[in-house]
């Protein structure tokens, strides 16, 4: 009794820092530690070099992330730094915790940043961490554009001469510029149509093209319809008032596209509507419509495939965005039969005379 009345006699006045045991001795219990990283303390305003900076904020970072665990770990009595610093109590936690704000702000301005009024910077995606010590902000994103914005995309009018030059040189065949002016055998055609009578909804021939083999252009003539234009349907047939002045006219284009197609095999997308705009036939076994070729159907279930359709499926490009053009229209439906050449032909051969 007189050995505890000794220690009784040395237990000071706070008995926060004492627990009693079941036998009624008493042991003292070891007081809460914080720490603090020395790397953070050494921290002051300075003109050393960046590399100094960047240390101090480096341990500063480490510390952060780490600040929760130590805590857990030193009131269990885990091990702690050489150099931490034993706060006893609870009373000192809001003290520590401005003086870990106030280092924070001193490294801040170390590294020539200022975490307490940057708004900017909150709204912001944060750095990774080796550029945001280094003082370079993120690199932007490069950006997207879309195809419109190319400033360097071909016209579709370019990509249709590249695409016949691809067909001419395949298989080591060889293109020369004598060959390809020829007229040839085979020829795309396309018209463009206006509208006239009092409505408009009548259809007269403003326009027709025709190309040969090498998708290079033969005739591309405006045509003077012979009934008052009321609605020019510059949308789509990309034809206005004044590319009708001074054009040749009906009567001298068909005759033109008469001797031009005659004896030669006719290509295009639902040619009778071009032939029956032109007042023209064709002998059947001549005509290559890709409109009405069963290979075609069948992507489209039967039905008639349009010609835009078919040349971005098997081409990979868009033409009729907007106005149409009726070179482009007979370039592209001559691609489609030069790829399928073979197929369509054993379908379209002279019948044997009896």
């Amino acid at each position: 009794m007189a050995k505890a009345t000794a220690v009784k006699s040395k237990k000071p006045r706070n008995e926060g820092n004492y627990r009693r045991t079941t036998n009624s001795s008493v042991q003292k219990r070891r007081p809460r530690k914080f720490t603090i990283s020395t790397a953070v303390r050494s921290v002051r305003p300075t003109s050393n070099s960046n590399e100094k900076a960047t240390t101090h904020m480096n341990g500063f970072d480490s510390d952060l992330d780490q600040s929760d665990d130590d805590d857990e770990e030193e009131e269990e009595g885990g091990s702690t730094r050489e150099d931490a610093v034993s706060v006893p109590g609870q009373d000192n936690v809001g003290a520590l915790a401005t003086e870990k704000r106030r280092q924070l702000n001193i490294a801040a301005q170390v590294l020539g940043l200022d975490l307490a009024n940057d708004k900017e910077n909150q709204d912001k995606p944060a750095d990774t961490p080796s550029q945001a010590l280094s003082g370079r902000k993120a690199p932007p994103p490069k950006p997207v554009l879309a195809p419109s914005a190319d400033e360097n995309k071909l016209s579709v009018s370019e990509v249709l001469a590249q695409l016949f030059k691809e067909l001419d040189t395949q298989n080591g065949g060889k293109r020369t510029t004598q060959a390809t002016r020829r007229i040839g055998t085979y020829l795309a055609i396309d018209c463009e149509m206006v509208g006239v009578g009092p409505d408009g909804t009548e259809s007269a021939l403003a326009r027709v093209s025709l190309v040969n083999f090498h998708g290079q252009v033969v005739l591309d003539e405006y045509v003077r319809p012979e009934e008052p234009v009321t609605d020019y349907r510059t949308e789509i047939s990309g034809i206005s008032s004044h590319h009708l002045e001074g054009a040749p006219s009906f009567q001298a284009v068909q005759i033109a596209v008469s001797k031009i197609t005659k004896d030669r095999v006719l290509v295009g997308h639902a040619l009778d509507h071009d032939l029956k705009a032109l007042l023209l036939s064709h002998p059947r076994h001549q005509v290559r419509d890709t409109a009405y070729h069963p290979r075609f159907r069948k992507l489209v279930r039967g039905k008639t495939p349009a010609l835009k359709f078919l040349a971005h499926a098997y081409f990979g490009i868009t033409i009729q965005d907007g106005s149409h053009s009726s070179v482009e229209d007979a370039q592209a439906a001559m691609l489609v039969y030069r790829k399928f050449k073979a197929e369509m032909d054993s379908r379209n051969r002279k019948p044997k005379q009896k």
